[in-house]
């Protein structure tokens, strides 16, 4: 998932500590309910230690109906694919519904990477995975790897 909507209007700020704009507020949960509707809730999250990823994250949590365990990261602020795919294959065997929450372009050259086409990547959009059977999050192969839905928060009516 990448990070929803965030606020430019104090340039004194680094980019950072941006938080999220009032529609980012708004659209954060609704995202999370929206997944949560469809029956994904993760179990681990790995987060980019950036405001907006954090607070993100944090909008998401209260609609879910258990808390993830949590993994916060500066590494994944800005980090390219390979960076964001190395921290998800380093992801605990014992969990099966991993989220990402991180930052465009990295986020949007994973899902295209994974998905093998191109595929933009909005604010607060999500896309589902699929690993094969027996595949771990440290074994799997890329090529593999099903893309089972991609949401936009405009696309799914979300986006308030």
């Amino acid at each position: 998932m990448r990070h929803a909507k965030s606020s430019w209007d104090d340039n004194s700020i680094t980019d950072r500590d941006r938080i999220l704009n009032d529609r980012g507020g708004r659209v954060a949960p609704l995202m999370g309910k929206f997944l949560r509707d469809r029956g994904f809730e993760p179990d681990f999250v790995w987060c980019s230690t950036a405001a907006r990823a954090m607070q993100t994250l944090e909008l998401m949590l209260p609609v879910w109906s258990r808390a993830p365990v949590i993994e916060t990261s500066d590494k994944l602020y800005l980090a390219p694919a390979s960076i964001i795919l190395s921290f998800l294959r380093r992801t605990p065997a014992e969990f099966k519904n991993v989220m990402m929450v991180g930052h465009n372009p990295g986020m949007q050259s994973l899902v295209s990477r994974l998905a093998g086409d191109y595929h933009s990547f909005s604010t607060a959009a999500a896309a589902l995975f699929e690993l094969p059977d027996k595949s771990s999050f440290e074994t799997f192969e890329e090529s593999t790897v099903k893309l089972l839905s991609l949401w936009k928060p405009k696309e799914i009516g979300v986006d308030v």
